[in-house]
């Protein structure tokens, strides 16, 4: 689906995908998982962006987002920056047990664009084991 803004035409979908720093597996917690994706939903919505997918593993997730008029490391930025400072306000006890005054995504990240195989990554999100 192209999306239609002011002077433009097009599609930005990416298929992005964040690790836990030191791939802790927070997300086995159903609450932390739940409130994570409210929380990136939250500021994909505030941003213009849109998660068309999510899918959580035990120490990462994988999304398909429209990104909309952002560059890839603008919209990883405010994903991991908001989830991140509200995940680790709201459960002091995984920022007590695991991340020490660090932050709780990694740095890296993975991005790739989809194109025609579209369904096929939509499908590897929508089934990862925490789905």
């Amino acid at each position: 689906m192209l999306v239609k803004r002011s002077s433009s035409i097009g599609r930005a979908i990416f298929h992005l995908s964040f690790i836990v720093k030191y791939r802790h597996s927070i997300f086995r917690n159903g609450i932390v998982r739940e409130r994570c994706a409210q929380l990136l939903q939250e500021v994909a919505v505030a941003k213009d962006m849109q998660i068309i997918e999510i899918g959580f593993a035990a120490n990462h997730i994988h999304m398909i987002v429209d990104i909309g008029l952002k560059s890839i490391p603008e919209a990883v930025k405010l994903l991991k920056g908001y989830s991140a400072k509200v995940l680790l306000q709201e459960f002091p006890e995984l920022k007590q047990q695991f991340f020490y005054g660090s932050g709780l995504w990694s740095p890296a990240y993975f991005f790739d664009s989809i194109g025609s195989d579209y369904l096929d990554v939509c499908n590897y999100v929508k089934n990862q084991e925490y789905s």
